[in-house]
């Protein structure tokens, strides 16, 4: 079974310390891929909020680990700097409507945002 697959397996049947776990081995490959961006968004996701859909603006407790708003900041800039690099490559490469990561890099731009908004950034 692809690791994506079985991230979102583990994800539904609500076994959060497990998918944080491979949401962060995906964060940490050593090669860039499109997935390892999207593993960046959403360690750095679990690391901020108590799960996917938060009601509240003060949910930060973690979703499967410990809260780590330092770290949050780390893996949210890295997804939106490996997401801009490679929005600005497609654009570079003549795609006038930029590339597959746009998503991404903006869901990772608007929660850098509101880590800086809130003050959770030292």
């Amino acid at each position: 079974m692809k690791l994506e697959v079985r991230i979102i397996a583990t994800s539904l049947i609500a076994e959060l310390e497990k998918a944080t776990d491979l949401f962060k081995k995906i964060a940490e490959q050593p090669k860039f891929n499109d997935n390892q961006v999207l593993g960046q968004l959403l360690y750095g996701l679990a690391l901020r909020y108590a799960g996917f859909f938060v009601t509240s603006t003060d949910a930060r407790h973690g979703w499967g680990c410990k809260a780590d708003m330092s770290k949050a900041v780390v893996y949210l800039k890295a997804a939106a700097e490996t997401a801009a690099e490679a929005e600005a490559d497609a654009l570079a490469a003549g795609l006038t409507k930029g590339g597959q990561l746009k998503g991404e890099l903006t869901l990772a731009i608007y929660e850098l945002g509101n880590c800086f908004r809130n003050g959770w950034v030292t």
